[in-house]
């Protein structure tokens, strides 16, 4: 709060679109169903992504929507649980159950949008602390099939293994996703073309806006400006009031008056946009004016005080 200056912090429907839904129904139903979808990444992290924003997960909008039964299948799961915990006679494994469930639930209450409205749809970086009560509950699980079925307990732990295992064996693969930007866009892909079970970036979430324009400032960089143009432009149908989108697009096209238009937009959607007001100056007919607009927002910008003494 401090460093905010004793503000909460400011997020756009873009990073949030359920908590922006003037429906009642709509954010009871989504805020439900992304706590069950919370659930199914710990129990089936089948496809992840580093952002999770409009578009990666559609808004719960009626009754008849068919991830209302995964919500409530997910909320009675829970209530077993609970009832698991009151009703258990033998103190120790009672007291495994509630600990595992404390450390599953309580941590992901500050997500959950119950108290405070938060930055993002879906971020698996809020399941690392309920991912041990998730742990906790499994392997208690399985002791408690291993001592009801003796006979079975060779196959049972080695089944156990194979399934460790495989997720070890994700794991390893995930983390090479995230050795540099390039990877984040493009490694999975080329590991397993066609599986789910390592999608990340645009393969997992082509209707992520923000993905999308993140793509395209990579292939800016690598001077792929045909990519670059073309994943901006998605980008902006995804989310038209993107103003960094506007602005890095006037950048990399080459006609004059639509890299103009871009930066206008960028301004218009934008007034502040420091970058905007640069560009438009370095290629419009107005150039002294937006170069003191660029410097009255920026009064140290080098580059636009030396252009704005070149031309004055």
């Amino acid at each position: 709060m401090k460093i905010l200056n004793n503000s909460l912090p400011q997020f756009s429907d873009q990073d949030n679109p359920a908590s922006f839904s003037p429906q009642l129904k709509t954010r009871f139903l989504t805020y439900a169903y992304l706590a069950a979808f919370n659930f199914w990444l710990l129990l089936s992290p089948l496809t992840l992504s580093y952002d999770w924003q409009l578009g990666s997960v559609p808004l719960v909008e009626n009754i008849n929507d068919f991830r209302n039964m995964w919500t409530l299948l997910f909320y009675i799961i829970i209530l077993l649980i609970l009832w698991k915990i009151f009703s258990q006679t033998e103190e120790d494994e009672e007291f495994v159950i509630f600990a595992s469930f404390i450390l599953l639930v309580i941590p992901f209450f500050p997500a959950s949008n119950l108290f405070i409205t938060v930055g993002f749809v879906v971020a698996e970086r809020i399941l690392y602390i309920p991912s041990l009560g998730f742990s906790i509950l499994v392997v208690h699980g399985v002791c408690r099939i291993t001592h009801r079925c003796k006979n079975s307990k060779q196959i049972i732990y080695a089944a156990f293994f194979i399934l460790i295992s495989i997720f070890t064996l994700k794991t390893l693969i995930r983390n090479k996703v995230w050795h540099s930007r390039e990877t984040l866009f493009h490694l999975c892909c080329a590991i397993l073309p066609h599986s789910q079970s390592v999608k990340s970036g645009l393969d997992g979430m082509p209707y992520n806006g923000k993905m999308h324009y993140n793509f395209a400032n990579l292939q800016k960089d690598l001077n792929h400006t045909d990519l670059a143009i073309k994943h901006y432009q998605i980008a902006l149908s995804l989310w038209p009031r993107h103003a960094s989108a506007h602005n890095n697009l006037g950048t990399v096209v080459a006609n004059r008056s639509t890299a103009a238009h871009h930066f206008r937009k960028a301004i218009e959607i934008n007034p502040k946009h420091l970058r905007a007001h640069y560009n438009l100056a370095s290629r419009g007919n107005e150039a002294l004016h937006y170069y003191q607009r660029a410097i009255s927002l920026q009064s140290n910008h080098t580059m636009a005080l030396s252009y704005r003494m070149a031309i004055q």
